[in-house]
């Protein structure tokens, strides 16, 4: 079996990938087996199932942590009896430890976020309005405003969480070290107000109230000033 794993935290561009190759399989005309769907049958058993009406399987697990790691043995043991085509994804980076519990042969396509990205979240604290406003700009010249902003959410979460229960956040320790260092800038109260308003923007711009990347710059300037 050929397996192609989908992995990165640039989701935007990680699931658009994981979409086109099943889009071009069904293209193809090749049976579309969504393993991790049918909770009746274990990952191992959708597998080792032929498909009577195709001559092309693409299996789809678009769950990496649904893998057990019994599953991931059964599938390195196994992998050259199987039949078909396996695409794996995960909405994030997969270690390469966890990748190499993968069969030999394997491929994976790695989308990462640009390093822009992640110097605007570093931005992100008091007293810092305009610079983190002015990387904000130069971020969305090249990236949807819509998914800027639901990354900058994510990340006002992740300070949030590591601030009040650090244990909770699977990340590797030097991240959250990292957003550590970062939320301790913040005086008690003001995470959650920045949160909320991001909140109560997302209401306003669904109902076409605010302007995403204006209301954007205000609501920076009103909590990092």
């Amino acid at each position: 079996m050929k397996i192609l794993v989908i992995h990165g935290d640039h989701t935007l561009k990680s699931r658009e990938r994981f979409r086109e190759v099943i889009n071009n399989s069904k293209e193809k005309g090749w049976e579309i087996i969504r393993v991790s769907d049918d909770e009746k049958f274990s990952i191992s058993e959708r597998l080792s199932g032929r498909s009577l009406f195709a001559s092309k399987v693409l299996y789809v697990i678009d769950d990496f942590k649904k893998i057990t790691t019994i599953d991931l043995n059964w599938i390195k043991k196994n992998n050259d009896k199987l039949e078909g085509f396996l695409v794996v994804f995960h909405t994030g980076t997969i270690s390469k430890t966890a990748l190499n519990k993968f069969p030999k042969g394997y491929k994976h396509e790695e989308f990462l976020l640009p390093k822009l990205i992640w110097k605007f979240f570093d931005s992100i604290y008091p007293n810092n309005a305009r610079q983190s406003i002015n990387l904000l700009r130069e971020v969305i010249k090249k990236e949807p405003e819509e998914f800027i902003f639901h990354l900058l959410a994510r990340h006002l979460r992740d300070l949030y969480w590591v601030a009040i229960d650090p244990k909770g956040l699977q990340y590797q320790p030097w991240r959250i070290g990292k957003l550590k260092s970062q939320a301790s800038r913040f005086k008690a109260g003001v995470l959650e107000k920045f949160i909320a308003s991001l909140a109560n923007l997302d209401v306003k711009v669904k109902t076409s109230q605010e302007n995403l990347t204006q209301a954007l710059d205000f609501v920076i300037a009103s909590h990092l000033e």
